[in-house]
């Protein structure tokens, strides 16, 4: 692994931008009466929720001319707890397209898939760099980028993936001179993390006052002197970003669990029940340890498996199996209710794999 030090770690670099313009920008949690989202604002559960985060909005003024010369890229880190690993970090870089810089907003990029929380503490870290344009800066980045969005679940097979994007995102933003235009570091803990929206503002400290931001549609909004109504806020650059929050999956049925599954059924309808054992307990193992489910989910995609399977066995599947879709579906369908899964508590590998 390259030498930190000869990296200068971008989370040291934005953070370091933090303390040396403390009075130069503004930082502001925004409630959610002041938002138009209807979100569950309840602080998340260690190991019965997920979060993500998502850039709602970025928007540039004209007090930079950014081009050719000088360009604009997002880059994020969270550093959490993962897959029994204390420090796990998920990168993502992303470039505005150049239609959308003379506009100067950009909205809606997911900057992390749905991760399960499991206690402890989270790190975030995202800043705007203005990278010194030339051919291989921006070619980089755009392939950095594309590699950002194969950090998707089941993210337990990516680790080694999101290692190799942390330290290169990191040599690309050295290399090209990147210097932080506006930068946001924030610690969660299980007391503080809640879904909700966080704005960071390239306007000097005590400008804004409480209560005159809001959000509507995943835009910044704001009461100026002298007016009643709100009105899109363009007088500084920012960052909005909106911390979701979620108790289950819509997904549960992840590809590594899929893929066996499939398998299992597939040998069913051609009448290999050995085989299909063999995927069932595949799946069903997968299922069981899946870093990316949290345990309630975990506990409702097996016992999904295990009614689907014994729905096959009895003639009454067809051949759902080359219907990934219909398969999604079914799990879905047939998984049990969220509560019921949470009352049980966490799985036994006597349950797991109990006929």
């Amino acid at each position: 692994m390259p030498d930190d030090n000869i990296l200068l770690s971008t989370w040291k670099k934005v953070t370091g931008w933090i303390d040396q313009n403390a009075t130069k920008y503004t930082y502001v949690s925004i409630p959610k009466m002041q938002t138009d989202k209807n979100y569950d604002e309840a602080l998340l559960k260690p190991y019965a929720s997920y979060f993500r985060l998502i850039l709602s909005e970025m928007f540039l003024t004209k007090s930079v001319k950014w081009g050719i010369q000088r360009f604009p890229a997002v880059h994020s880190e969270v550093q959490l707890q993962f897959a029994n690993q204390q420090a796990v970090v998920f990168s993502h870089l992303v470039q505005p397209p150049q239609d959308q810089l003379s506009r100067g907003v950009w909205l809606n990029h997911t900057l992390t898939d749905l991760v399960p929380y499991s206690g402890g503490i989270v790190d975030l870290e995202a800043a705007l760099f203005a990278l010194q344009g030339n051919d291989y800066a921006a070619t980089a980045a755009k392939v950095l980028q594309e590699f950002s969005g194969l950090i998707a679940a089941p993210l337990g097979q990516v680790l080694d993936l999101a290692s190799k994007l942390t330290i290169s995102t990191r040599d690309l933003l050295n290399a090209a001179q990147g210097n932080v235009h506006l930068g946001f570091h924030q610690t969660f803990t299980a007391s503080t993390i809640r879904p909700g929206y966080h704005a960071v503002i390239l306007a000097p400290a005590g400008k804004i006052k409480d209560g005159q931001l809001s959000v509507k549609r995943d835009q910044l909004y704001w009461v100026t002197e002298g007016r009643t109504q709100p009105k899109a806020f363009e007088d500084y650059d920012y960052m909005l970003f909106f911390l979701e929050g979620a108790a289950a999956r819509d997904d549960i049925l992840l590809k590594n669990i899929a893929e066996p599954l499939q398998e299992a059924l597939s040998a069913l309808y051609l009448g290999q029940e050995k085989a299909a054992e063999g995927y069932k307990m595949v799946a069903l193992a997968t299922a069981a340890r899946s870093p990316d489910l949290t345990p309630p989910d975990r506990r409702r995609v097996v016992q999904s498996i295990k009614d689907i399977y014994a729905q096959a066995q009895s003639g009454g599947l067809g051949a759902v199996a080359d219907r990934t879709e219909d398969l999604k579906e079914l799990v879905r369908a047939k998984a049990m209710p969220l509560q019921r899964a949470l009352s049980l508590g966490e799985l036994t590998p006597e349950e797991v794999f109990a006929e």
